[in-house]
């Protein structure tokens, strides 16, 4: 009996040994071909609820991104303070969701302040500045909303609209609006305030970060459940359902407002369009949602900047793709990917401060 329950021990414990080994040889290989997860640090953003955008960043607000401490200016942006519209300053306004926000990202390496270093190299006579105007979660018709409001102030010469693949979901403003406006401030992330059940939450979640193999295990499982009639997928398949086709109706519908505006205000627009991570090894048929965007743009007279083909030539010579491990944002390559090609387009079309 006594050697019966030697060996039960004996196999418990080469079990225990055997699993640990196996669970460390899977850390040590998601964090090799992954990376490691991300920290997240307090506070992090901080947004008022506004009747006109639904939320905006709390102004002159220090919060992070990750560990990167983010100090918002006086108008809620990241960025430096902005001085009044000056005479031969060439002001680019960028508009977009947490990709431009540049979620994971120092403002060193944000895809704006690359911008704004090379167009000061290029077109040192025009004083070039670049505003970042990204705020994490907004969709469409917020950023067209943020434009209302900051383009009188600003008066920016060249307007550029960080499209990315959220933004065939038009946000109800309003009742974001109603939900939050009894508060003076709230984070996105915890639908909330830091305090109670919602700071428990996020502390426990902030538990699994720290295992690479957990985060993984977590994303392939929401990979293996992904909903096929999620709007997103169905945008990037091409699907022609009514649904799919509203989503597309309402974006059109905005570019038409941005071309409007900047019409009456005379300043250039241009449609920028952010790849889905997925595209990047993956083609999609029957056509992709650039090739529907970059076709309406064509028929409005918008002018494009596709990023998706950088994106893949980048892949095929790297073999890794530019995002944040475990979190899916664009990482400091991405960022620089994105500031080269747009930074090649702004050289064709040179401001006309730039002429002798």
């Amino acid at each position: 009996m006594m050697q019966i329950w030697r060996l039960l021990k004996q196999t418990l414990v080469i079990g225990v040994i055997t699993l640990l080994l196996t669970v460390l040889v899977g850390e040590l290989g998601v964090r090799l071909l992954v990376g490691a997860p991300l920290m997240e640090r307090m506070p992090l953003v901080r947004v008022l609820p506004d009747p006109q955008t639904g939320f905006r960043m709390k102004p002159s607000d220090l919060h992070y991104t990750y560990q990167h401490k983010v100090q918002l200016n006086s108008l809620g942006l990241r960025g430096p303070e902005l001085a009044d519209p000056a005479a031969g300053r060439y002001r680019i306004l960028a508009l977009g969701d947490s990709h431009l926000y540049g979620q994971g990202i120092a403002d060193e390496a944000l895809l704006t302040t690359r911008l704004q270093e090379a167009l000061q190299a290029r077109f040192p006579r025009c004083q070039p500045e670049v505003v970042n105007a990204g705020v994490r979660a907004y969709s469409i018709n917020q950023e067209f909303a943020l434009l209302q409001r900051l383009q009188p102030q600003l008066q920016p010469d060249h307007v550029l609209l960080f499209f990315y693949l959220n933004d065939f979901d038009e946000v109800n403003i309003a009742a974001r609006y109603r939900r939050y406006k009894g508060l003076d401030w709230y984070m996105p992330d915890l639908s909330g305030k830091p305090e109670g059940e919602r700071l428990q939450r996020w502390q426990q979640m902030q538990g699994l970060r720290h295992s690479a193999l957990l985060m993984w295990l977590h994303d392939l499982w929401r990979g293996l459940t992904v909903d096929p009639n999620h709007f997103e997928q169905k945008i990037l398949r091409g699907a022609t359902d009514k649904e799919s086709e509203q989503r597309r109706a309402m974006v059109v519908s905005y570019l038409v407002q941005f071309k409007q505006l900047a019409q009456q205000q005379g300043f250039r627009f241009t449609l920028v369009i952010i790849p889905a991570a997925v595209q990047i090894t993956h083609t999609f048929t029957p056509a992709t949602y650039q090739a529907f965007l970059k076709a309406q743009a064509q028929r409005l007279g918008i002018a494009v900047v596709d990023l998706l083909p950088a994106f893949q030539a980048d892949y095929q010579q790297r073999g890794q793709r530019p995002i944040l491990p475990f979190d899916g944002h664009y990482n400091v390559r991405g960022q620089q990917l994105m500031a080269q090609q747009v930074m090649a387009y702004l050289q064709e079309q040179a401001p006309p401060c730039a002429q002798p």
